[in-house]
């Protein structure tokens, strides 16, 4: 007894010119990163094979990862052509990405006040400034996958992800104002340790945003006052989170000190997990 394997031949083809297409927008996306980069008079491919540059590689790295993880969820396929679908996919595109495009500029003017986070990265090769800007847009991803996961109108979903990027710059400056040490003051300095909690909380409050803003928008008041509620409530968590790592995973430690004095990255690496898991774990139970 034999069995046939029916196969759609002309499904798998359209499916994958819509492959085809999502990958020509993340290929655009990088161009046009490459090109911006170029303007302020660095090579992207000299970064990375001449200088060996880590941070560069960091930087570019997270921005793709980041347009994936913002694309996947994004795109609206609507239509039963191809034709509609194609354009559909390339509208979200469009949207989406200059979206997390502006992700750079906002962390650049409001979270990295006072340094030039491409001269950093570019020139002097800091890492630390690196992850902060990676944790940054890795978060804005996940607070614009939320706004267009669900089927609001387009200015709702682009309002809704432009929230969310401010709201994880937010629950930043709420962690800088309880941090006992100026952790500008440290990543400028190279200090990687401090760096990576503070990517921990910026890819944390992209989990929280994410959360509270997916789903159908009903009344705007009511939903920014849940999403409120909600990151005040995922800030108080990190602050405990903080001492709570301090008093049971270094009980013989200062949290501070392995940071500041010794820049102990691993420690700082800890922290950081802490932070996203923590969020993980709110998103699951109060999401």
């Amino acid at each position: 007894m034999s069995l046939e394997l029916s196969i759609d031949w002309v499904m798998i083809a359209w499916r994958a010119s819509l492959i085809a297409e999502a990958l020509a927008l993340l290929f655009i996306a990088k161009v046009t990163r490459d090109l911006m980069l170029l303007r302020r008079g660095y090579r992207v491919d000299a970064q990375l094979t001449e200088r060996d540059n880590l941070a560069a590689a960091v930087d570019l790295a997270a921005f793709m990862l980041a347009c994936v993880v913002a694309l996947l969820d994004s795109f609206v396929i609507e239509g039963e052509s191809w034709t509609r679908q194609a354009t559909s996919v390339a509208t979200t595109g469009l949207v989406v990405l200059p979206l997390l495009a502006f992700n750079g500029w906002l962390t650049d003017k409001a979270l990295l006040r006072g340094i030039d986070d491409l001269v950093e990265v570019n020139e002097r090769r800091n890492l630390a400034v690196a992850l902060v800007r990676a944790g940054a847009v890795l978060g804005a991803a996940l607070a614009t996958r939320a706004a267009f996961g669900h089927p609001n109108d387009w200015l709702t979903c682009a309002a809704w992800a432009l929230i969310g990027q401010g709201l994880i710059i937010a629950v930043a400056y709420i962690y800088k104002a309880v941090s006992p040490y100026d952790d500008l003051a440290e990543v400028k300095a190279g200090n990687v340790a401090a760096a990576l909690p503070l990517f921990g909380v910026l890819v944390a409050a992209g989990v929280t945003v994410e959360g509270a803003i997916y789903g159908e928008v009903v009344e705007w008041a009511a939903e920014l006052a849940a999403v409120a509620l909600y990151l005040l409530v995922s800030a108080l968590l990190i602050w405990a989170a903080r001492g709570l790592l301090n008093a049971f995973l270094l009980p013989r430690g200062d949290l501070a000190e392995e940071i500041v004095r010794d820049r102990n990255a691993g420690v700082g690496l800890l922290e950081a997990t802490v932070y996203v898991a923590l969020a993980e774990v709110m998103a699951f139970f109060f999401g």
